[in-house]
């Protein structure tokens, strides 16, 4: 499955309109214009929306030059995307629900506490939309079949170890044992990915207290 969007924005109209195609394809769109577009504002631009993703910018962008552009905002893998920065939390939901169709073949229901839950998973479009990737394709158990904004949330840090291949910002480094303390099971080996992601690796000692030392340290001794 391979999405791409496409934001529209129009010079009288604040927000933008969200275009998104799937395998090629036109998908669905996000309608952020404030206020929103009339019905027939919305079923005119909707009209003018080409089935293939290769033809929206110039068929829009030449139409309606100096009234209305369109931008290609971001694909996975295009060395000339515009990524979004701070994605914001509906778009995140939005995107969330194409993915999740497009697995299981049934509309996601957005609960109440999705929005809120959302907000705190902090990641730009290019980042969210890996996450997501990997979180519906990964094998791993604490994702497969679970399928939820509220399963991601609760193992964001395990999430962006696996999708970004990065030690998570909210994990203390250098080790803290306290911290350590407060976590289940999977915390601790995400922690523990972390920590070695950072560059640091476990020391056992013979009473069975080791320590996280930093490799470059042990080098220099």
């Amino acid at each position: 499955m391979k999405l791409s969007r496409f934001k529209i924005t129009a010079v009288k109209s604040p927000g933008y309109m969200m275009v998104v195609y799937e395998d090629g394809h036109f998908k669905s769109i996000l309608n952020e214009f404030k206020p929103p577009l009339s019905e027939l504002q919305l079923n005119l631009l909707l009209n003018r929306i080409p089935d293939n993703p290769d033809h929206l910018m110039p068929m829009i962008n030449e139409k309606y030059a100096g009234r209305i552009l369109v931008e290609k905002m971001h694909a996975i893998g295009d060395a000339h995307e515009k990524p979004l920065e701070d994605m914001p939390p509906n778009m995140k939901i939005a995107l969330f629900c194409e993915f999740f169709e497009a697995k299981t073949k049934v509309k996601y229901k957005v609960s109440p506490a999705d929005s809120g839950k959302v907000t705190h998973l902090r990641a730009n479009a290019k980042e969210w939309e890996n996450l997501l990737q990997v979180y519906f394709d990964s094998n791993n158990f604490l994702f497969k079949n679970k399928y939820s904004i509220s399963n991601i949330a609760k193992y964001w840090n395990e999430l962006r170890v696996e999708a970004l291949g990065e030690p998570v910002s909210n994990f203390p480094i250098p080790y803290s044992q306290a911290y350590f303390k407060t976590l289940d099971l999977n915390g601790q080996r995400a922690y523990w990915t972390a920590l070695r992601a950072a560059g640091y690796t476990y020391v056992a000692a013979s009473n069975r207290e080791g320590k996280w030392v930093k490799k470059s340290d042990l080098i220099n001794q």
